[in-house]
C-alpha cells in the first residue's frame, strides 16, 4: 500500500478527532470530580484521595465548619449531622494523609475560606516523618500550575476515558456505588464486609508495615500542628481537635510494637500544644480524647463469616458514622444531647486531667485482655504470623545489605 500525503493527513486528522472526543467526554463526565461541573450525578472513581475535588470545592464555596483528618475522618464524620443541620459542611478527610501535607493543606483551607469551626481529627501516626505525596502535587493544595498540569493530563488520558465510559454506565443503570458525596464525606451506602476478615486483614498489615512497625516520630510536626492551630486561633475560628475513636486492638498494635509509651507521650505534648495556645489567645482550643479502651472502642467482633454487622467499626482503625455521630454529640452538644453519649467516651483533656486520664486508660486496658483472653490469643497469634515481614520491613527502613529504601523527604516546612 502507498501512503501518500492524503492518506497521512487522513490518518492524523483521525487521531486528532478522537483526542478531541476523549477530552470532551472526560470533560463533560469528569468520573473523579477533577472539573468544576456536575453533568452527571455520580462519579465513582476517585483517584488521589479527592485531593483535586476538594481543593476545587473550597475554591468554589464558601463554608462555616470544615472537618478535617485521615480517612478515619473521611469514613467516620458526616457533614450531615443533626447539630450541623444550620451550617454550610465539608468533610475534609484526606486518605494516607500526615502532618507535612496538612500544613500545607490547613495553609490552603485558611487562605480560601473564613470559618466559623475547624474541627480537626487526629491519631499519632500523622506526626511520623515522612512526605508529601505525589497525590497533593496534583492539587489546588500545592498550587495552580500543579493542578492546571494535571488536569491537561487529565482530560487527554484513556485511563480517564476508562472511567467516564464506566462512570456514564453506572449513572444510566442508576447503579448505587460507594464514592464521596457533594459534602465530601465517603457515603458507604450500607455496605457489608466481614468483619472478622477484615479486622484481621487490617491487623497483620498494621504490625507489619513501616507506618507502624517502622514508625518514627517526628518532633518537628508538632511545631507546624501548632503553626496552624494558632494561624486559626488569631483569625477567629473556633477550633475543636479530637483524637480519634479507633478500636482496642489499634492500641493493643502500638504496645505490641513499643509504641505505647510514645502515644502517651504524643497526647501529653498535644495537651501542652492546645493549652500554650489557649493561654496566650482570647480563644481557646478544644482537645478530646475519644481513643482508648472504652464501651465503644472495646466493641466485640464477630466471628468469621458471622451475619451480623458492628455497630461502630469497619475494622480497627476506622469507625462508622454511628461513632462519628457520638462524638459530635459530645463535642457539640450539650448535656441533652450528651444523654446517648456513653460517660466514658471522649473526655476533654487538660494539664490537670491528662495523668489520671493516662493511668484509666492503662487500668481499662488491663480489664480488657482479662475479660478478653480468647480476642488477645488471637492477636498474639497474628503477631507471631507477621514476625518475618516485620523483620524485613525495619531492615530495610534500616538500610541493610548497603540498601535504604527509604524515599527522600521533599523539603517542606523544613522537614
Amino acid at each position: 500500500m502507498i501512503y501518500t500525503a492524503k492518506n497521512f493527513k487522513y490518518y492524523i486528522m483521525t487521531c486528532l478527532s478522537f483526542i478531541v472526543l476523549v477530552v470532551i467526554v472526560n470533560l463533560w463526565v469528569d468520573p473523579q470530580r477533577n472539573v468544576p461541573l456536575q453533568l452527571n450525578s455520580l462519579k465513582p472513581f476517585h483517584a488521589n484521595g479527592g485531593r483535586v475535588e476538594k481543593s476545587l470545592k473550597l475554591r468554589q464555596n464558601n463554608y462555616d465548619t470544615i472537618f478535617l483528618g485521615t480517612s478515619r475522618t473521611l469514613m467516620g464524620i458526616n457533614p450531615e449531622h443533626r447539630l450541623l443541620a444550620n451550617d454550610k459542611v465539608y468533610n475534609m478527610g484526606l486518605p494516607t494523609t500526615n502532618m507535612p501535607e496538612l500544613y500545607q493543606v490547613l495553609g490552603y483551607i485558611h487562605r480560601e475560606q473564613r470559618l466559623d469551626r475547624l474541627i480537626i481529627g487526629i491519631e499519632m501516626p500523622i506526626f511520623r516523618r515522612g512526605e508529601v505525596g505525589p497525590a497533593y502535587d496534583k492539587s489546588l493544595f500545592n498550587s495552580d500550575w500543579g493542578y492546571r498540569k494535571g488536569l491537561i493530563n487529565y482530560l487527554v488520558s484513556f485511563k480517564t476515558f476508562y472511567f467516564s465510559i464506566n462512570s456514564l454506565y453506572l449513572n444510566l443503570k442508576d447503579i448505587n456505588y460507594k464514592h464521596s458525596n457533594d459534602y465530601g464525606y465517603f457515603d458507604t451506602n450500607g455496605l457489608k464486609i466481614d468483619n472478622r476478615t477484615t479486622f484481621d486483614a487490617e491487623l497483620k498489615r498494621a504490625l507489619s508495615n513501616k507506618a507502624y512497625a517502622g514508625f518514627e516520630y517526628s518532633e518537628a510536626t508538632e511545631r507546624l500542628f501548632e503553626e496552624r492551630l494558632q494561624q486559626f486561633i488569631d483569625s477567629g475560628t473556633e477550633v475543636i481537635v479530637f483524637m480519634s475513636p479507633l478500636h482496642a486492638l489499634q492500641f493493643e498494635t502500638y504496645d505490641a510494637l513499643g509504641m505505647y509509651p510514645r502515644y502517651e507521650s504524643w497526647k501529653r505534648r498535644m495537651v501542652d500544644i492546645v493549652e500554650s495556645i489557649s493561654e496566650n489567645s482570647k480563644a481557646k482550643v478544644q482537645l478530646w480524647d475519644f481513643g482508648g479502651y472504652n464501651s465503644i472502642t472495646t466493641e466485640q467482633i464477630p466471628d468469621k463469616n458471622a451475619s451480623n454487622q458492628m455497630r461502630y467499626y469497619w475494622e480497627m482503625s476506622h469507625y462508622k458514622s454511628e461513632t462519628g455521630a457520638l462524638v459530635l454529640n459530645k463535642i457539640l452538644g450539650n448535656s441533652l444531647n450528651q444523654l446517648n453519649v456513653p460517660i466514658d467516651f471522649g473526655i476533654k483533656l487538660s494539664k490537670q486531667n491528662i495523668e489520671q486520664h493516662l493511668l484509666n486508660v492503662r487500668q481499662a486496658r488491663d480489664l480488657y485482655r482479662a475479660q478478653n483472653p480468647n480476642e488477645i490469643a488471637h492477636f498474639n497469634h497474628l503477631f507471631r504470623l507477621t514476625e518475618e515481614r516485620r523483620t524485613m520491613t525495619r531492615k530495610s527502613l534500616l538500610g541493610v545489605n548497603g540498601k535504604n529504601q527509604n524515599r527522600p523527604t521533599k523539603n517542606l516546612a523544613g522537614l
